[in-house]
């Protein structure tokens, strides 16, 4: 079995309260990863991270921990809506980003109130 390095302390201001589970996904327009965090509550954040200009030296002192986080960035952790994450496979689904361009192609989605009348 692999062993697992310690992470280092970072500064992280998160929506909410708990731990965060993290992990990363494929940004739904770009495809370009992205790190997410899960709460126990089935919340999903979007992790941005904030790097000072490399002319400024940063650090955090945090206070319950007793110590210096030397990395300057800060963490931001926003909620996001679950299903961004479903709408690379839906469009798959329906056919890909071509047959939006096609009038004459409703895709396989149905409206509301035939999928529930």
């Amino acid at each position: 079995t692999a062993k697992r390095r310690p992470m280092p302390t970072r500064l992280l201001v998160a929506h909410g309260e708990g731990e965060l589970i993290f992990f990363v996904a494929r940004h739904p327009r770009t495809s370009d990863p992205m790190m997410l965090g899960r709460r126990a509550d089935s919340a999903i954040l979007e992790v941005h991270r904030h790097v000072p200009p490399k002319a400024a030296k940063a650090s955090w002192l945090v206070a319950g921990l007793e110590q210096v986080v030397q990395d300057g960035a800060l963490y931001l952790a926003t909620p996001i809506d679950p299903l961004l994450l479903l709408l690379p496979l839906l469009e798959r689904a329906r056919g890909g980003a071509s047959s939006l361009k096609r009038e004459s192609s409703a895709g396989l989605y149905k409206p509301l109130s035939e999928a529930f009348g």
